[in-house]
């Protein structure tokens, strides 16, 4: 159904702007579509879009295309701005619409045709994303070893990996990670875990009083607190 092409993308772009005054889904193509004249509309899309690259435009034939159960060449109109680094770029709406097709493999490739630098660059959603998709496409331990190896103090480590832990049936595991957290949101991902496992009493036990929850803020502003250099 859908067959993987190099990306010829070099890096992290801008999106090209739209046209001025253009909006998404307005114009003859969008009449054309409220017609129910698809295939005209999809015709008058494609030309606008190999004479301006208009994103909006595009993300008008993504829709278009994927309602009508063609994702694998909503994906390839989307391609060209995978690498784009603002709202013009279409990789996570391909990702989800391969995942929605039940296609999480194809999904986990496109991913990982992603040059360095924008890996680089967006390292905190890429890495997120891979995960969510290495669970479901069945690599869970694969998975669970790449969330483990993350430094522990990084942003959201220790609710990825538990959740990873508790999809694979490691429930055990999970919860002494999410009892073991520092971060700022473990106390609350580990209420959420022990009231999916049935544990409200403890959930309710797990959660910092509202002195502490005070404290906690006090001390994160002290910390983020910029020093005097004349002080």
């Amino acid at each position: 159904m859908f067959t993987l092409t190099d990306s010829t993308a070099s890096g992290p772009r801008a999106a090209p702007s739209p046209a001025s005054g253009g909006r998404e889904g307005v114009g003859p193509n969008g009449a054309l579509d409220d017609a129910g004249r698809e295939k005209e509309a999809e015709i008058v899309l494609r030309k606008i879009i190999d004479a301006t690259d208009h994103s909006g435009h595009r993300s008008t034939l993504v829709r278009l295309l994927a309602r009508k159960g063609r994702i694998d060449e909503a994906v390839e109109v989307g391609r060209p701005t995978f690498e784009y680094y603002d709202c013009g770029n279409h990789l996570d709406w391909a990702i989800d619409l391969l995942v929605e097709d039940g296609w999480p493999e194809h999904a986990l490739a496109l991913l990982d045709e992603c040059s360095a630098e924008y890996v680089k660059e967006h390292l905190h959603s890429v890495r997120s994303t891979r995960l969510m998709l290495l669970a479901k496409v069945g690599r869970h331990q694969e998975a669970i070893a790449e969330a483990a190896a993350v430094p522990p103090e990084e942003y959201n480590r220790d609710v990825m990996l538990a959740s990873l832990l508790e999809e694979a049936g490691r429930v055990d595991e999970a919860l002494a990670v999410l009892r073991s957290s520092a971060a700022s949101d473990g106390r609350c991902a580990l209420a959420e875990f022990l009231i999916r496992q049935g544990r409200p009493t403890e959930a309710i036990a797990s959660l910092p009083s509202v002195s502490a929850q005070r404290e906690a803020r006090e001390a994160r502003s002290r910390c983020t607190e910029p020093e005097d250099p004349f002080g």
